[in-house]
C-alpha cells in the first residue's frame, strides 16, 4: 500500500500488516527530483512503479517500487500537458495514465512515458463540464471523475465523449458533499465523500 502524506510532503509505502517499508520524506517540501509539495493522488502500475500527483509542484513524478526517482512530466500552466494543482491520478489497463487537473477543470491523458495524449472537460456545471475534479479512475472502457465542486461523479469514454453524471448535493445516501477520492474494484466504485465523512459504494452494473 502506498500513501501520499500531503501535509508532510511525503510518500510512504506499507506492507499488508501496516508496517512501514520506506518513506520518501522531505518535510520542508521541495521541487527537485524525488521531492514533493503537497502530493495527493498516487497510483501503482503493473510493474509496481508509483505515480504521484505532486500537486503544489504542478507535475507528476514516477518512482520505482523501492521509492527511487524515475522521471517527471508536466509544468505549471493551462496548456496541453501542463497542470495547475493536479490531484487525482490513475493507471489504465493499457498502462496509460489519467490525471485530474483540479484548477484547470479537466482530465488529461498520457502514455506510460509521460507523453501527452489529450484532454477532456472544461469549467462549468453542464454535461461534460466539471469544477475542481479531484479523483479519477479508469477501467479500460470508461473514465470516472470525482467532480468535487459539482458534487457528482462524471463518466466519459476513454475517447473523451461524455456518457453521464450521477449524484446531487446533499447528505442522503445517494448524494455527495465534495466527493474526492475514487477506487474501482470488481465492478464497484468506492467514493470518498469528503464533507459527509463517509465512503459511498456504487455498483457500476
Amino acid at each position: 500500500m502506498v500513501v501520499a502524506d500531503s501535509d508532510s510532503n511525503a510518500i510512504d509505502k506499507y506492507d499488508n500488516d501496516g508496517n512501514l517499508i520506506w518513506c520518501m520524506c522531505v518535510n520542508s517540501g521541495g521541487n527537485g527530483p524525488g521531492h514533493f509539495q503537497t502530493p495527493y493522488g498516487v497510483a501503482v502500475d503493473a510493474s509496481g512503479n508509483i505515480w504521484v500527483a505532486d500537486s503544489n509542484n504542478h507535475r507528476v513524478q514516477v518512482l520505482d517500487p523501492n521509492g527511487n526517482y524515475l522521471f517527471t512530466f508536466g509544468t505549471k500552466g493551462t496548456g496541453p500537458g501542463q497542470f495547475t494543482f493536479p490531484r487525482g491520478i490513475a493507471v489504465d489497463t493499457d498502462r496509460s495514465v489519467w490525471v485530474a487537473d483540479q484548477s484547470n477543470d479537466n482530465v488529461q491523458h498520457f502514455t506510460s512515458t509521460g507523453t501527452y495524449l489529450g484532454t477532456f472537460g472544461s469549467k462549468g456545471t453542464g454535461p461534460g463540464q466539471m469544477m475542481n475534479p479531484f479523483g479519477v479512475q479508469a477501467d479500460g472502457t470508461y473514465v470516472y471523475i470525482a467532480d468535487s465542486q459539482n458534487n457528482r461523479i462524471d463518466i466519459f469514454t476513454e475517447a473523451g465523449a461524455f456518457v453521464m453524471s450521477f449524484g446531487l448535493p446533499g447528505k442522503k445516501t445517494d448524494r455527495f458533499s465534495r466527493p474526492s477520492g475514487l477506487w474501482l474494484s470488481n465492478g464497484m466504485l468506492y467514493i470518498a465523500d469528503q464533507l459527509n465523512d463517509r465512503i459511498d459504494v456504487w455498483s457500476l452494473s
